[in-house]
């Protein structure tokens, strides 16, 4: 174990206002409370190429793909050949990020934990084994765990019972078991389910027998659960039903980002008793083996990436009015094409997708001296509406070697590059990029020892009525590239234009992962009057952070989440707004999942 908690406060930000670099984010997963700063995209310009942009002078460029896995010099990422033959991403792939990878549930026993490493046992001292919720210390370490043993943020892993019979109608049902739990009260659970099937074996409901959270028992010391169903609580279409243990985490505070330190696993069982009426009786030990149990990952929201061919995606651009753009051929597409609501297609609540290219090598350039690395790419876009309903999007990369203070073996790092998220004002089609080394918004630029690297494209969907992005097909991109420089690349991409002189600036918020309390930075260039307030989607005051004189500089307030009450506010979108002097007013959206 690595250290404790820090205080709570669920945040993501994302601040929208004045043009910015295209930039990758820190490192993979960042929780879901991390401050995501949002900016608009410039207005999408039909037809607007390469050729129409500054370009630094010397630079070697990437992409396609050799039928092993590796970029090729001079090559780019269009997904219009068959190269390597079978696989229409060119070596890109997907990952869905609203599911932690793995099934992290099992049956374990002392040795196991003893194998592993762990700074503490999980087994209850009076049993052999039992069934867990966790990673291993060794396990914990090679996902980079920031407190090590225990469980990530997007959790979701289930242990489920052998089948049993049962009359609903006429037959209580009882459950008793051992357990400890230790996950983040109020946010992350442990839930006890009886899983109802019906005659021909298809799931009908899911009852909720118990809900666990916070710290309860320990290993040494485990509680005991116990409930009665009577009869009539389940389904009367159930014939056979499962007990089964789910345990779910949100996007941030758990043993990977270090703001939760579970000790010693999120959950564990032991001694599982099931009784239906006078029917049923069984006993699962676990000292012997996993007893029947099954285990399993659940299913996230889902990755989409696809490359669609130009009469599929045509007649979207169409429907947004879009008769001219500089994608050709195939293209990738990130919506949801089956179980879409609208026409064209969109993209569930919640759908975050990370796509990861393959690799491109260092060695041809090696003995160069990088002063950037710019991407480009053709892509379409439709309006977001950051208060309601809004797809973004944002570039990044992972590299090799790397290592850690936490993972010492050289592997590849985590998804890396600055915060900047970026959304569409309007409609369109438009030839953009960023540059890995020349970064706005914070975060990482690219290390000089890296020896492969790949590209990360990221697509996220919220929404403030948690109905999905309308997106209408949007974001696509083709003709991706990225670029070695040799010569100033500092016409490509510029950081975000400085205010006019004399003018106050609200900056993007940003959370403290210290005390997890939101810093509100602005600028004055000379003395003023200053309000700085939260309002909500609505435009309902939510809290007053500051009212009074301010001399000129930089300044940074803080906003600790909370109403005029003094409550927790809820998830949702809000506005940070600054006033400065006479007449000045500028605002920021900040949204808030928990």
């Amino acid at each position: 174990m690595r250290g404790r908690a820090f205080p709570r406060a669920r945040l993501i930000l994302l601040a929208a206002g004045c043009l910015a670099v295209l930039a990758p984010s820190s490192p993979a997963r960042s929780p879901g409370d991390s401050a995501l700063p949002l900016e608009r995209q410039p207005a999408p310009a039909a037809g607007l190429h390469e050729g129409n942009l500054p370009q630094a002078a010397d630079t070697v460029w990437f992409g396609g793909d050799d039928g092993h896995g590796i970029a090729l010099e001079g090559g780019i990422w269009d997904w219009d050949t068959d190269l390597p033959p079978g696989d229409p991403l060119h070596g890109w792939t997907s990952i869905d990020r609203t599911v932690f990878p793995g099934t992290w549930f099992r049956r374990i026993t002392h040795a196991d934990s003893s194998l592993h490493g762990d700074p503490c046992d999980p087994v209850f001292d009076d049993t052999i084994g039992l069934i867990w919720c966790g990673l291993h210390e060794d396990e914990a370490t090679e996902h980079e765990f920031e407190t090590g043993i225990g469980y990530g943020n997007q959790f979701c892993q289930q242990a489920v019972s052998p089948a049993f019979p049962i009359d609903p109608l006429t037959e209580a049902l009882e459950i008793g078991f051992r357990y400890f739990n230790d996950t983040e009260l109020d946010y992350d659970f442990t839930h006890a389910l009886v899983l109802g099937y019906d005659e021909v074996g298809e799931e009908v409901a899911a009852h909720e027998a118990g809900e666990l959270t916070g710290i309860i028992g320990s290993p040494h010391a485990p509680e005991l659960f116990h409930v009665v169903l009577p009869s009539g609580s389940l389904d009367p279409s159930v014939a056979t039903a499962r007990v089964a243990f789910r345990m779910t985490s949100d996007g941030g505070w758990s043993d990977e980002d270090g703001w939760w330190d579970s000790g010693c696993g999120a959950f564990a069982a032991d001694d599982v008793e099931i009784r239906v009426g006078e029917s049923y009786e069984a006993r699962y030990e676990f000292d012997t083996g996993a007893d029947g149990w099954s285990f399993e990952g659940c299913d996230g929201i889902g990755a989409f990436m696809a490359s669609l061919p130009e009469d599929t995606w045509w007649p979207w651009l169409h429907d947004s009015g879009i008769y001219e753009c500089g994608m050709s051929g195939n293209a990738v597409s990130f919506v949801d094409r089956e179980d879409s609501p609208w026409w064209p297609p969109g993209h569930p609540e919640g759908h975050e997708e990370m796509a990861v290219s393959n690799i491109v090598p260092r060695a041809a350039i090696a003995a160069e001296e990088l002063l950037g690395a710019p991407i480009r790419f053709d892509t379409f876009g439709t309006p977001c509406d950051p208060y309601a309903n809004c797809i973004v999007y944002r570039l990044g990369y992972t590299y090799y070697p790397y290592t850690s203070d936490i993972y010492t073996e050289p592997h590849w790092s985590p998804r890396l590059g600055g915060d900047v998220w970026w959304f569409f004002g309007e409609a369109g089609c438009l030839w953009t990029g960023g540059d890995l080394m020349h970064l706005s918004g914070g975060g990482t630029p690219l290390p000089a020892d890296w020896e492969s690297l790949r590209v990360v494209y990221e697509v996220h969907c919220g929404t403030m009525e948690q109905q999905g992005c309308d997106s209408r097909g949007a974001p696509m991109i083709d003709n991706l590239r990225v670029g070695f420089a040799f010569e100033d690349p500092s016409a490509v991409d510029g950081d975000s234009p400085a205010s006019a002189p004399g003018t106050p600036r609200l900056e993007a918020a940003r959370l403290d992962p210290r005390d997890g309390t939101v810093r509100l930075p602005f600028v004055l260039p000379s003395p003023a009057r200053v309000t700085v307030e939260i309002f909500d989607a609505r435009g309902r005051l939510v809290r007053s952070v500051w009212r009074g004189e301010k001399a000129g500089g930089s300044h940074t307030l803080v906003w600790d989440g909370r109403d005029t009450e003094g409550r927790r506010v809820p998830r949702g979108i809000y506005r940070v707004r600054l006033a400065a002097g006479e007449g000045f007013e500028q605002a920021r959206p900040v949204v808030l999942l928990r």
